[in-house]
């Protein structure tokens, strides 16, 4: 490309583009550091820079060791440089330094320079800072190093006046006012920059990296905000406690835990300094007035072991078992509520629970002490908060009988129909849900002690009905509320309960936590109640079926296979006879818009627009035909896309018809992949066996139909591959790059068609980035509209401010 085919323009951080162009930036080197790859005995990886622009964003940039004893003499820290012809890379989610997502690295082709004359207006410093939440939140995580801006207390090491001496040095750094009530307030106020935070016998420590630097300046933007917060002067100096014997720990800490931080921490690259071999002589009873503790909201929990007290009542509590291991007992969990109307869970385990077990009382207010708080895992999540509490030898817990704190008696993590079909299939959470029930069917439902499976038809919304499928405890559970209940007290919450589709219906499934409430003043079946407005008077019916229950929803083969095979929930041998077809009248169907379209299969249907179709072919397999993919437009403007596996395609192919105004019925809607998506829509509507499209001649609703141009274009003119240099915005051109059968059918749009209509939208194209240039690969699903009365054509000739009836040109070049 020649070079008068760029222009090339000062660029500001946030306006970079991937790839390699002659785009340049101005900014102040920050600082710069050698990076190492600790892993590999310190091995040298190359020069990483920070740099601020006039805007206040910050990039970092990367010089690799090949290039940096050419580089090194052109970095001074603190300078305003130009850097060109780079590169612009994504950056990586490990150990970030900037909030930036990109990183600019050097090429062959990069230079740097110092700005002397006309230099922009930058700052001189920015750092990150983090305070210790969000640093607790990141300890042991290696996503960031950031910078923290503190108050000195205390320094510990050996050799403290040597300059010379690389042993550890440990700060005692004071970064949030309270968060250290003792010690005296000492002179100097420092920012230190990346640092690498990790818990540690229940401590923050802020490690240290080859990018960390000190700031002392007392006019730094970070140090005068910091010392504005203490409300107090800083007169003293901070003592220096010189150990030649090295650091004396302070912290107890069990042989698991520094065996543990030894063999997995990165940052252990020396060897230990000490061993100590020990035996236990005596055990002590720690006094009380050895620990200051105060009571924690859940809120207020940190990571770690501490002294730390909490007090909550106890909602509930239950046997965890391992599914996958015959039901193995795993321990106790418990569900706790404190005064802010906060919920956490705790954690007994097995080897423990037969002490704590004779302690636990539902519904008590009571004090847990002495416990590890720990990250609650991504799954089967039953509260929303982000730790869990974990029983260790040492926690106590005991029933506060005076003086207890306000708690509420009871509260849910109550979920709607759309997120529990968002988290169907998911095992992400367990949630919980409150409704009405219609019918309860199963066998020998008045014996309380039989646990075989019971569904419950459950209204959770006006007219949405669910199927809670009870097992084993709670199915035996359930049958004696409702043998010795009032069937009338129909609207209940149930806990803990699992969502699955399967067939098209959701399914709730209870787990060994699972537990019912029918209790008319409880405020979730308050709320309930008042949304019906209805009254609530009938009993409901119970189906008691001896030979088990009749399924009333179609599936597949394949489904039920499936569904057999690799559902966790599906302890019992299902007998093929139990599933009968489901009669028409059972589910009422209305006419669907695509926003409101719920996954799996059902009678719905939707009526929109065929705005155009084309053969999906696999190119990894010679092209190979996969299906029909079709592109559908609703009267609410939305579009989704549908599809027609190749098997299925011969019998609709000659029902398509672009432009036409269709209703689709009985089909399946599934997630969209996150690959190569043509709509915003999440969704795809899959045409199965039973599915059935037709024209709508009469009463069709008001669609906006954009007339189609060149769709049915049947040029069988050459194929050979097409370049089309696009201008997309006012100085930025694209390449436009059409194989096949579109490289054909636009031959034929030109060749025939007015080339002063120069404007085009163009749809279904691939994005690549090829030498710096950004390339628009054509699909087979690619088509050109010219209308210049299309809303999109309007914007982007309006947005041109020039005229642009202008004849372009066709030449014919000779290509490799």
């Amino acid at each position: 490309m020649a070079s008068s085919d760029v222009v090339v323009a000062h660029s500001a951080f946030d306006a970079l583009r991937l790839g390699r162009s002659a785009q340049f930036i101005f900014g102040r080197l920050l600082r710069f550091w050698d990076s190492k790859n600790i892993k590999k005995q310190g091995e040298f990886m190359g020069i990483t820079l920070v740099l601020l622009d006039e805007k206040n964003s910050v990039i970092h940039g990367f010089i690799p060791s090949g290039r940096s004893p050419y580089y090194r003499p052109l970095l001074k820290a603190g300078s305003v440089v130009r850097v060109s012809r780079f590169e612009v890379a994504r950056c990586t989610n490990m150990y970030k330094i900037t909030d930036h997502p990109f990183v600019i690295r050097f090429i062959p082709q990069t230079t740097i320079d110092e700005v002397v004359p006309n230099a922009p207006m930058i700052n001189v410093e920015k750092f990150m800072i983090r305070k210790f939440d969000p640093l607790q939140a990141l300890a042991n995580t290696n996503l960031e190093l950031p910078d923290v801006v503190g108050q000195i207390q205390s320094v510990q090491g050996s050799d403290l006046t040597a300059a010379g001496v690389m042993s550890r040095v440990v700060v005692r750094l004071m970064i949030e006012p309270g968060l250290i009530s003792s010690g005296d307030r000492t002179q100097s106020v420092m920012v230190v920059t990346t640092v690498n935070p990790k818990i540690f016998g229940g401590n923050l420590y802020l490690n240290s990296t080859p990018a960390t630097k000190f700031y002392f300046d007392p006019a730094l933007q970070a140090i005068v905000e910091f010392t504005a917060s203490l409300n107090a002067p800083l007169g003293e100096a901070f003592p220096c406690i010189d150990t030649k014997d090295g650091i004396k720990k302070k912290e107890v800490v069990s042989i698991g835990e520094l065996n543990k931080f030894i063999t997995n921490s990165d940052e252990q690259t020396q060897e230990a300094d000490f061993i100590c071999k020990a035996r236990v002589m005596e055990v002590l009873k720690m006094a009380s007035s050895d620990v200051v503790v105060a009571h924690s909201a859940f809120d207020a929990l940190r990571l770690g072991r501490s002294a730390q007290f909490t007090v909550g009542r106890l909602l509930r509590f239950w046997d965890s078992k391992n599914i996958k291991k015959q039901g193995e007992f795993m321990g106790i969990t418990l569900l706790l509520l404190d005064e802010k109307n906060s919920v956490i869970h705790g954690f007994i385990p097995a080897g423990r629970s037969p002490y704590y077990r004779p302690l636990l009382k539902a519904s008590s207010v009571v004090r847990v002490s002495r416990f590890e708080v720990a990250r609650c895992t991504n799954m089967y999540k039953i509260t929303d908060h982000p730790f869990v509490i974990w029983f260790i030898p040492q926690t106590t817990i005991d029933e506060v009988v005076a003086n207890a704190p306000m708690i509420n008696v009871e509260k849910f993590m109550i979920r709607k129909f759309d997120p529990l079909q968002a988290l169907a299939n998911t095992n992400l959470e367990l949630s919980d849900v409150v409704g009405q029930i219609q019918s309860v069917q199963g066998s020998d439902l008045t014996a309380a002690g039989v646990m075989s499976r019971v569904v419950v038809r459950l209204m959770i919304e006006p007219m949405v009905v669910v199927y809670l499928s009870l097992w084993d405890d709670a199915a035996s559970m359930f049958r004696g509320l409702i043998s010795s209940g009032d069937r009338t007290q129909s609207v209940m919450v149930v806990t803990t309960v699992n969502p699955k589709i399967f067939g098209g219906n959701l399914y709730l499934n209870s787990t060994p936590a699972t537990k019912f409430y029918f209790d008319p003043a409880l405020q979730a079946i308050v709320e309930f109640t008042t949304s019906l407005n209805a009254p609530l008077g009938e009993a409901f019916p119970c189906i008691d079926t001896k030979d088990g229950i009749k399924k009333k929803e179609v599936v597949s083969i394949g489904e039920l296979n499936k569904f057999i095979t690799n559902s966790d929930e599906q302890v019992k041998f299902l007998d093929p006879n139990m599933f009968t077809k489901m009669a028409s009248s059972d589910v009422v169907v209305a006419h669907s818009a695509f926003d409101a379209l719920r996954l799996g299969r059902s009678t719905q249907f939707i009526v929109g627009c065929l705005l155009r179709f084309w053969d999906s072919k696999n190119i990894k397999k010679q092209g190979e035909f996969m299906g029909i993919t079709l592109l559908l437009l609703d009267e609410k403007n939305s579009v989704i896309h549908r599809f027609i596996p190749a098997g299925r395609s011969p019998y609709y192919r000659s029902l398509l018809k672009a432009g036409s105004v269709v209703r689709v019925s009985c089909f399946e809607v599934a997630r969209f992949t996150n690959m190569y998506k043509i709509t915003d829509h999440p969704f795809v509507i899959r045409f199965i066996p039973q599915t059935t499209i037709d024209e709508v001649v009469a009463n069709a609703p008001v669609i906006n139909i954009q007339p189609v141009q060149g769709s049915d274009l049947t040029a069988a003119g050459v194929m050979s591959r097409v370049v089309v240099r696009l201008m997309i915005e006012p100085m930025v051109v694209v390449y436009l790059s059409l194989w096949d059968d579109v490289a054909s059918m636009f031959r034929g749009l030109i060749s025939s068609g007015d080339r002063t209509q120069s404007v085009m939208v163009v749809t279904t194209v691939n994005p690549k980035i090829f030498a710096s240039n950004l390339y628009l690969n054509s699909t087979p699903a690619t088509k050109f509209y010219f209308d210049p009365a299309l809303q999109a054509i309007v914007e982007f000739t309006a947005s041109l401010n020039a005229p642009w009836k202008k004849l372009f040109p066709a030449s014919t070049p000779k290509m490799a």
